[in-house]
């Protein structure tokens, strides 16, 4: 099995080449895969993996053995990736409650050829900004089977792309952005790969690389510039966290990264790289200036960088604070009302808070974290609600970045709530509101105010033909901040009256 050290002596060695002279016309694929970690995939150290096809791009091209992802959420970090600009300067900081800003540019509206997107789920549909440039925004995400959110396989996001390029003009640049949900929860992988991986999350990034294995066969792609990068990882129960959203630890940030063309020569790239670096690196394949964008080209070398990393989650949606860091190659910091500081030299698994420890070092990364802050987007939603904002602005949860971080909960006290919630929130899905109610109550014992908790808990007992308590669970979820949900529990306080009205 491949790893990124082993790369590394090949490529010294100049053992392995993409070989072929560029071409006056060539695809440039920008291959985006959801929920992702770097510690799943063959070339970045998991022997356990089935990732072959993306082991073979990352020792045949620029594999960054440390590429960061801004936030672990799909919308804000997708924002970056096709902007060069972190969430502090695009302001999009969460799923369905934003929207790209309509006056800056995506890297489809700086490529003037042919251009085509496909994406894989609901978060990245066109109504949130994203497919402004496109001449094809292909955004239907309902076709999977029992699908929650609405997404669709890979399989037929790779369908619909293979259609489209096999139409494109080849003596043309193209540009090309396939983006594949796949991984994300619910992992069901299909067959074999529910049975050979060692477990339905590697199953699923399996099944992944074999789809994009036999698209990367296709004639119309045989002298592509391939970009493939994560957009966040899965923490799969690391540091008392499920999936993702809440924490920027390296299980979630720290995604594949890899360039692979004709003409790019393989390397080992060992300084971090943020995603900010993906846009000029798709531009620079395209032949486009980037010059304008923060980021440099992966097809460059680069000294020691700093990637942004920040979760606006539990600020948004959970009543808490935001988490704002810095990563570096040998030190991690995260700003929040218990500060956290990890030497990953000496533990890349993020245990041990050293905070106390390197006073200096804690007060450099602060101090720069502070710099970014001052100047940055507020925490503010900007995808249609006014109501909703002037509320979050009268309980002091949006306008300047820096004020919130202090005086709220640190998100890491909502972690074994927030755990009890998911598991309520799946079995309520699974149409099971038996198997919910006791996890529900959990989450609502270890945190009273959890908001969630209490709105699906609404649910459950209204199900349930309790009214009553349905009432009241709806009445103290709409107590509880944030106010950005409050309209769904209204609605279903709603319909609670009416249902009783009819029992009059």
């Amino acid at each position: 099995m491949w790893s990124v050290r082993r790369l590394g002596i090949l490529a010294l060695l100049g053992l392995i080449a993409c070989e072929g002279a560029p071409p006056a016309g060539r695809p440039v694929l920008l291959v985006t895969l959801d929920t992702v970690s770097a510690d799943r995939v063959g070339a970045w150290g998991d022997v356990e993996a089935r990732t072959s096809q993306l082991d073979r791009w990352a020792r045949r091209g620029i594999a960054v053995r440390d590429a960061i992802a801004p936030t672990p959420m799909t919308l804000p970090s997708h924002a970056t990736i096709l902007s060069g600009l972190d969430p502090t300067r695009h302001g999009v900081r969460e799923n369905g409650f934003y929207r790209f800003p309509d006056e800056l540019r995506t890297l489809a509206e700086r490529f003037d050829g042919p251009s085509a997107a496909f994406v894989g789920a609901y978060p990245l549909v066109a109504r949130f900004g994203l497919a402004e440039g496109f001449d094809l925004y292909d955004d239907r995400c309902e076709t999977s089977a029992g699908a929650r959110p609405p997404e669709r396989a890979a399989g037929e996001v790779l369908a619909a792309a293979s259609d489209w390029l096999d139409r494109a003009p080849r003596n043309r640049n193209l540009l090309v952005w396939i983006h594949l949900y796949d991984a994300h929860y619910p992992y069901r992988p299909p067959a074999p790969f529910d049975r050979a991986a060692p477990d339905p999350y590697r199953g699923e990034i399996a099944a992944l690389d074999s789809r994009l294995a036999r698209f990367a066969r296709r004639e119309s792609v045989r002298d592509a510039t391939w970009i493939v990068v994560g957009d966040h990882g899965e923490s799969l129960g690391a540091h008392g966290e499920i999936t993702h959203s809440l924490f920027v630890y390296d299980v979630t940030q720290r995604v594949p990264g890899l360039v692979c063309g004709p003409d790019i020569p393989p390397r080992l790239e060992e300084t971090p790289r943020p995603l900010r670096d993906v846009a000029p690196t798709v531009l620079t394949a395209l032949g486009l200036p980037a010059a304008d964008l923060p980021g440099v080209p992966l097809q460059s070398s680069s000294s020691e960088r700093a990637a942004w990393i920040e979760s606006a989650h539990a600020f948004l949606l959970r009543g808490a604070s935001p988490l704002f860091g810095i990563r570096e190659r040998n030190w991690k910091y995260v700003l929040a009302p218990r500060p956290e500081l990890y030497d990953l030299r000496h533990d890349p698994g993020e245990t041990r808070n050293v905070v106390a420890d390197h006073p200096e070092e804690a007060r450099r990364l602060e101090d720069a974290i502070r710099d970014v802050l001052a100047t940055a987007v507020p925490l503010e939603p900007v995808a249609g609600d006014p109501e909703v904002a002037e509320r979050l602005r009268a309980l002091g949860y949006v306008g300047d970045p820096r004020s919130p971080v202090s005086p709220l909960r640190d998100p890491k006290d909502l972690a074994e709530s927030l755990a009890a919630l998911w598991h309520g929130e799946q079995a309520w899905k699974d149409g099971d509101a038996t198997r919910a109610l006791p996890h529900l109550e959990e989450a609502i014992r270890l945190d009273p105010r959890n908001k969630e908790a209490h709105a699906y808990l609404m649910s459950v007992y209204a199900s349930r033909g309790e009214w009553d308590r349905a009432r009241v669970a709806g009445e103290r979820a709409l107590e509880l901040p944030p106010p950005t949900v409050d309209a769904a529990i209204r609605e279903g306080l709603a319909a609670i009256e009416r249902a009783t009205a009819n029992r009059r």
